[in-house]
C-alpha cells in the first residue's frame, strides 16, 4: 500500500481536502482546549446568563452563564475521545471475530455471522442505548456501548474480505509451508484488506460522534455538567426562540466534523481501494 500515492490522491480531491481542513482545525481545537478556550466551561455566572454572542463570549453563554465557545471546545475533546475509542474498540472486535469466521468457513461461520446478523437487524442507536441502559451511564460506558454496536460491521465487512483473500496463491503456499492458523491471518491475510478496514473506520467515526451525541442528547451520555455537544443542544432547545446560539452552535460543530470525516472517508476509499466505491459501509 503506497501511502504516498493515497495522499496525492486526497490532494486531487477537492472535498477531501476541505474536509481535512476542517477535521484539523477541530481536532487541534479540542486537543488545545486547555489553551485555547478563553473561559473556564464551567464557570458558573448567573449575571450573564443567556448572554448574545459579543466580543467577550464570541458564541454568547448558556442559562448558567457559561461561556459556550469554551465548552464547544472542551465537549470535542469528549465526543473526540468517546467516537475514537469507541471505533477501535469495535475495530478490534469486528476484526478478530471476523477474522475467525471467515478463515474457519462452515458452522463456525455459520453461528458467528448468524448472531452479527441478529445484532445488525437492530439500529445501531437503539443497540448503543440499550448497552448504556444495562451498564450505567459513564464515558467509558458509552464508548463501549457505539463500539459494541459498530462491531457488527466490522465483522460481516473482514469475513468478507477474508473470503476474497484466503482463495489467492500466497495462502496456499503458506499453509503449505506448515504455517499456523494464526500465523496465517495476522500475517498473511490482514495485511492485505487494511485498505477496506481503513475506509470503513473513516466513516464509522463519524456515526460513532452521532450516535454520542443522540446518547448525550437523551441523558445517557456523560454525566452534567461536564460540556458535550449532545448534552448542549439538549439544553439548548429549551431556548430556541429567544436565544438559537444555545442549540445551533454546538449542533453546528457536530454537523461540521460529521461532514468533513465523511468527505474525508470518501476520499480515502476511492484512493485506497476503488471496488469500494459503490459499497455499503
Amino acid at each position: 500500500m503506497g501511502w504516498n500515492r493515497v495522499f496525492r490522491d486526497l490532494l486531487k480531491r477537492p472535498t477531501a481536502v476541505m474536509g481535512m481542513v476542517v477535521l484539523v482545525l477541530m481536532v487541534g481545537g479540542a486537543v488545545f482546549a486547555p489553551w485555547l478556550a478563553p473561559h473556564d466551561p464551567l464557570d458558573f455566572q448567573p449575571a450573564n446568563r443567556l448572554r448574545a454572542p459579543d466580543s467577550e463570549h464570541l458564541l454568547g453563554t448558556d442559562s448558567f452563564g457559561r461561556d459556550i465557545l469554551s465548552r464547544i471546545l472542551w465537549g470535542g475533546r469528549t465526543s473526540l475521545w468517546c467516537a475514537v475509542t469507541a471505533i477501535v474498540i469495535g475495530t478490534a472486535l469486528g476484526t478478530l471475530i471476523g477474522l475467525v469466521a471467515g478463515y474457519s468457513g462452515g458452522r463456525t461461520d455459520s453461528l458467528i455471522m448468524g448472531f452479527m446478523d441478529i445484532m445488525m437487524a437492530f439500529p445501531t442507536l437503539l443497540l448503543a442505548l440499550t448497552i448504556v441502559i444495562v451498564l450505567g451511564t459513564s464515558l467509558f460506558n458509552l464508548a463501549l456501548a457505539i463500539g459494541i454496536s459498530n462491531m457488527p460491521r466490522f465483522a460481516r465487512l473482514v469475513r468478507g474480505e477474508v473470503l476474497r483473500v484466503k482463495s489467492f496463491d500466497f495462502v496456499d503456499g503458506a499453509l503449505a509451508l506448515g504455517a499456523s492458523t494464526p500465523r496465517i491471518m495476522w500475517r498473511h491475510i490482514l495485511p492485505n484488506i487494511l485498505a477496506a478496514l481503513i475506509v470503513m473506520v473513516s466513516l464509522r467515526v463519524s456515526v460513532a460522534i452521532l450516535i454520542e451525541a443522540s446518547l448525550n442528547f437523551l441523558g445517557l451520555g456523560v454525566p452534567p455538567p461536564a460540556p458535550t455537544w449532545g448534552g448542549m443542544v439538549a439544553e439548548g432547545q429549551k431556548f430556541l426562540l429567544f436565544a438559537p446560539w444555545l442549540a445551533t452552535a454546538p449542533g453546528a460543530a457536530i454537523a461540521l466534523i460529521v461532514l468533513a470525516l465523511n468527505f474525508v472517508g470518501d476520499g480515502l476509499r476511492d484512493a485506497l481501494d476503488p471496488r469500494l466505491k459503490n459499497s455499503e459501509v
